[in-house]
């Protein structure tokens, strides 16, 4: 597979977080993230419910969509006073754990070079989006760089073996 830059869709919504993909969470070796033994029907489920402060506010978080979960974490009352601190570490956890699965796994180290996550609505955070001005796409692209990241992490795993 050639490198890609893009939104994750068609063969490669397996690496949009709104893909539908259950989740159980029951491991983490991140003291900031307890494990709670929920399932989530998606990587985005997860990074949300890890928001919350208490544990049983993550409930919500089990029986939604991916977009509905979105919507549900900007109305949630009791939200982490450190998410902005946090956000990046939640979301390679949520990674590291979405990519276990062996099939998603191999399909993420046949991507060459650098992934990149473009979108159209404005998250330069996660992405980056076109600036009509420049005709450039402008963003920090975290998303893109945890992908990449657990990508190269897993094959580095896939050549010492």
């Amino acid at each position: 597979m050639a490198s890609w830059v893009g939104s994750f869709s068609g063969d490669l919504e397996f690496c949009s977080n709104m893909s539908r993909y259950s989740i159980i969470f029951d491991e983490s070796n991140d003291p900031k993230f307890p494990a709670d033994g929920l399932t989530y029907p998606s990587s985005e489920n997860l990074y949300h419910a890890l928001k919350c402060i208490h544990i049983e506010d993550r409930i919500k978080f089990t029986t939604c969509s991916p977009f509905e979960s979105k919507k549900l974490s900007r109305k949630m009352m009791g939200i982490r006073h450190d998410w902005d601190e946090v956000k990046v570490d939640a979301m390679k956890l949520v990674i590291d754990l979405k990519f276990r699965n062996n099939y998603y796994a191999q399909k993420l180290v046949k991507i060459e070079g650098p992934i990149e996550e473009l979108n159209n609505w404005g998250d330069k955070f996660w992405g980056k989006c076109l600036n009509f001005k420049t005709g450039k796409y402008e963003g920090q692209d975290n998303l893109g760089i945890v992908l990449t990241n657990k990508r190269n992490e897993l094959l580095e795993v896939i050549n010492k073996s």
